[in-house]
Formats: structure tokens, sequence, C-alpha cells
């Protein structure tokens, strides 16, 4: 299991706004082809490149009882 502490770099961006009113921004979960895991459309807000050669996607948090979930595929640790 990872934590990950999260700053955000201005005053004013929705990590900064969400930090003040919410204990935990997101839940990730490691998965072995993204493409195939979260193929879903309906879930999917974006994909996008991570650390190194992972892939991310995250999923609308009405999905998943308001909390956000993010895939990654091969993450550097």
């Amino acid at each position: 299991m990872w934590l990950e502490l999260v700053q955000p770099a201005a005053e004013r961006t929705p990590l900064t706004i969400f930090c003040k009113s919410a204990a935990i921004h997101h839940i990730c979960f490691e998965v072995g082809d993204i493409e195939k895991e979260v193929g879903s459309p309906q879930l999917i807000v974006q994909r996008v490149r991570g650390f190194g050669d992972s892939k991310i996607a995250f999923a609308y948090p009405k999905e998943f009882g308001k909390v956000l979930v993010e895939f990654v595929e091969n993450p550097p640790y």
C-alpha cells in the first residue's frame, strides 16, 4: 500500500477547495491492463500519461460513492 500526500500548487485550485472540505481526495487501484479494466466510457473522465511509462485514468466520483477513483497501469514504484 502506498500513501500519497498532496499539496495544492496555488491558492485557488480545485484541489485547494477540496482539501478545505474533505479528508479523502481519491483512491487508486493498480491494474494490469488499463484499457481492459476501465473500458466503460461512462466511468472515464480522462486518460493521461503518468510518471514514467504509467497510464492513468480517473472515474467519475458519483459512480463510486462520491470518491474520485484512479486506475494506474505500470506505476513507477
